[in-house]
């Protein structure tokens, strides 16, 4: 190991010195304006501009560095530099416009590629999977394709940021950036061993940097092979394993990865949903023998590779109950992920086994969130958590967990229903009713449009605009005080057990509902006998001498609730294990 201060423009001297961050390290993740988070594009600019204004050398940090020939690897820092690269491009193609070729080649062949008869060499270049976007944007500045990850619409977002700080500044002002740039002075930490590259990288991460509890065990691990004299391919196969978490996790709108980090956790060790903190996790690696210290370290790293291509088969399965449970991830869904995790691994080559899982599971999720109870359901599962594996009978596992919350009042079919008699206008009500469409559906002869409904997206719209799927009163939140208006007087009892009751719920689009408001009822049913909605159409089957009553919204509502207990209450599944599993005992 060396360490030595250095120029920025140091670090590139020589037409055959390059620089190129590794597939084990992460993405490009500087935002430019992403909510919650800073902007790190713009922090760099302000503080490099301060600089230009105190006449003092611009401090870069430090730069970890593994040198192989001619190539380095970037282990740390790798955001500085890549920034800094882009800043760079923009002054360059700022000093082309006004037409300071000669600088902008020279500044060009330094940073960016050099080019000579035959001889080629890009300068810098992130993770290959943005290697070809990079090349394309950066390197030969074409607008020829779309950035396909969110690390390429970074990289596009602040070279635009550049490029606009830039477009109205002259020549001087240009040049003090360039040469502040150039000037800015790095630690340079030059690595010529992996595994000295791991015990660096987790002194270095352990002094106060932000990073992402998965960096901080990635830097644990390699640290700790280190520690137990691991070889070199030890540290390979755990950057390996890295190298597909981190290609995972830039795909679009994936989740969060400190949380899949958790559900991994709480899915695969016998800490379970008892893992609070990271420190747990290294207290049960440090426990553990020397000799079984490294097999527990490349086994963990592997499962979580599985672990998070797991969270991402589940979300690109479009079977229909895992569009189901999609819908439910808005609300309390986290203690769910575990078993997810663990399912679409044990499963995936079973299709029956994982929607018959999934559609346990399901229920047990609804039932949760229906009754709002803040009951800690985590604490009832871990046992269950802990001992599902993939020999596990489904019907006999689920009729365990559902007998085991049934006999607590949270989760009873008698506290559902309570529930369900009470006020009903919120999101959840969503779901019952787009589910209860996909019944009543199923149980006409007109078939089942299945592409239509069960994945429709209820939760997509914006409130302000009134676009999307909402909730609609049948009888109007605002009264019609239309003598002939067809509804019940809006007194106290109507207002507080009936105005906002599933029974006077419906699911609609945002046209059908500004259409309707509060219109009489005799203009709203005509509407919903035309609906292509099958729980509109049924709506006539409850109005009462052509009115829409109290009894019409205890009967519609006494239907529903039935639909739910029938498919959610979970004594009611528990019979049905019962009865399928004395079934099959018959049939033997």
């Amino acid at each position: 190991m060396r360490f030595e201060e250095k120029r920025f423009k140091k670090l590139f001297e020589g037409s055959s010195s390059y620089y190129r961050v590794p597939a084990y390290q992460r993405a490009y993740e500087w935002d430019i304006a992403e909510r919650r988070k800073r902007n790190q594009v713009k922090e760099f600019w302000e503080d490099l501009n301060e600089f230009i204004e105190s006449n003092s050398d611009f401090p870069m940090g430090n730069i970890i560095i593994f040198k192989n020939g001619d190539e380095h690897e970037v282990v740390d820092g790798q955001q500085r530099l890549t920034t800094s690269v882009i800043l760079i491009k923009s002054i360059i193609d700022r000093l082309e416009k006004l037409e300071y070729e000669r600088i902008a080649k020279e500044l060009k062949e330094k940073y960016v590629i050099f080019q000579e008869k035959d001889y080629k060499r890009i300068k810098f270049r992130p993770q290959e999977y943005d290697s070809n976007f990079w090349d394309d944007f950066i390197v030969y500045g074409k607008n020829n394709r779309d950035p396909e990850t969110p690390s390429q619409k970074r990289i596009r977002d602040a070279k635009e940021f550049f490029d606009k700080n830039l477009q109205n500044l002259p020549f001087e002002e240009i040049d003090k950036i360039r040469e502040k740039i150039e000037n800015s002075l790095l630690g340079i930490i030059e690595l010529t061993d992996k595994k000295e590259a791991s015990s660096i990288f987790e002194l270095q991460n352990d002094r106060g940097k932000a990073l992402t509890n998965l960096d901080k065990i990635k830097a644990f691990f390699m640290h700790q092979i280190f520690v137990c004299n691991g070889s070199e391919e030890d540290i390979k196969y755990i950057y390996r394993e890295f190298q597909d978490i981190y290609k995972i996790i830039n795909s679009p709108n994936f989740p969060d990865e400190d949380d899949i980090f958790l559900y991994h956790i709480q899915a695969h060790t016998e800490l379970g949903y008892n893992y609070r903190e990271i420190s747990q996790l290294k207290n049960l690696v440090k426990n553990k023998e020397i000799g079984q210290r490294i097999n527990f370290i490349k086994e963990f790293s592997k499962e979580l590779n599985q672990s998070f291509k797991a969270i991402q088969s589940f979300l690109n399965d479009n079977q229909e109950i895992s569009c189901y449970l999609k819908d439910l991830e808005r609300f309390r869904f986290a203690f769910a992920y575990p078993f997810i995790i663990k399912a679409y691994k044990f499963f995936k080559e079973d299709k029956d086994k994982l929607k018959k899982f999934l559609e346990y599971l399901e229920k047990v999720i609804f039932v949760h969130n229906i009754t709002f109870t803040r009951a800690d359901i985590n604490s009832r599962l871990n046992e269950f958590l802990k001992k599902f594996n993939k020999n596990i009978d489904i019907d006999n596992f689920f009729y365990e967990i559902f007998k085991k919350l049934s006999e607590e009042s949270y989760w009873k079919d008698s506290t559902v229903k309570n529930v369900l008699n009470g006020y009903m206008y919120n999101n959840l009500t969503r779901y019952v009713l787009k589910r209860y469409e996909i019944y009543l559906r199923r149980e006409s002869k007109e078939g089942y449009p299945e592409d239509l409904i069960c994945r429709m997206d209820i939760y997509k719209g914006d409130e302000k605009e009134r676009t999307g799927w909402w909730i609609e009163h049948i009888a109007p939140e605002a009264e019609n005080t239309e003598e002939d208006s067809g509804y019940d007087k809006y007194d106290e009892d109507f207002i507080n057990n009936y105005l906002h009751s599933i029974g006077n719920l419906s699911l609609t689009s945002d046209k059908h509902n500004i259409l309707l408001g509060n219109e009489k009822f005799s203009t709203k049913i005509a509407s919903y006998e035309k609906s292509s909605m099958f729980h509109h159409k049924e709506i006539k089957d409850f109005v009462t001498d052509n009115k829409w009553t109290k009894e019409s919204i205890r009967k519609r509502r006494d239907k529903i609730i039935e639909f739910i207990l029938n498919e959610w209450g979970l004594e009611h599944n528990l019979s049905r294990i019962c009865n399928t599993k004395g079934e099959k005992n018959g049939s033997d």
